[in-house]
């Protein structure tokens, strides 16, 4: 599928705000493609995918429900998969696949891993992870520190996002991805 076809199909799928949301991710992540020398179709079409079945979470999961059953199966039901605002990494996944015929494994791995991380995430993984966050609308403390960081190292940058992130959640008594205190003791190690 060519990327206009994509845009304009998500431009149907996606709410306004949203849509714009993915274009903002989409020039920020070629923006870091440029800068790590990254395949920039691969990483634009991660971008603009990774939140293709945001707000649709009980549509998809009935429309695809083998599919998402046997990646929880391959993800030994990992805890977050239950968790209803990380949903749509896991099946826009599946709808990336199923939809858009996307085969690439990078980039079903970074729209699957946007929101979370994972432990050894790929060049690719960490641009769209940081895209989302850093997007030119978003806005809240240590933003800017985190898109300056991101242009300079992308460990630093998602370690920074992620103590954000888990700072967040912890003074709104919400759940924490595993995967992200994962991913950020990792990159801890290897700083």
């Amino acid at each position: 599928m060519k990327i206009v076809d994509i845009e304009k199909k998500l431009n149907k799928m996606l709410k306004k705000s949203r849509y714009e949301h993915v274009l903002r991710v989409r020039d920020k992540a070629v923006e870091l493609a440029k800068i790590y020398d990254q395949d920039e179709k691969k990483i634009e079409l991660a971008a603009l995918l990774h939140d293709c079945a945001k707000n649709n979470e009980e549509f998809y999961i009935e429309k695809y429900n083998s599919e998402f059953e046997e990646l929880k199966d391959k993800r030994n039901h990992d805890p977050d998969m239950e968790n209803p605002k990380l949903l749509h990494c896991y099946l826009g996944r599946i709808v990336a696949e199923k939809e858009y015929d996307i085969k690439d494994v990078s980039i079903l791995d970074a729209i699957e891993y946007h929101t979370t991380g994972r432990v050894n995430m790929t060049t690719i993984e960490k641009i769209i992870y940081l895209a989302d966050k850093t997007e030119d609308k978003r806005n809240y403390e240590s933003v800017d520190e985190i898109r300056d960081l991101s242009k300079i190292n992308l460990n630093k940058a998602i370690v920074k996002s992620l103590d954000n992130t888990i700072k967040y959640l912890i003074d709104g008594h919400r759940e924490i991805s595993i995967s992200s205190v994962n991913v950020r003791n990792y990159l801890l190690k290897g700083e």
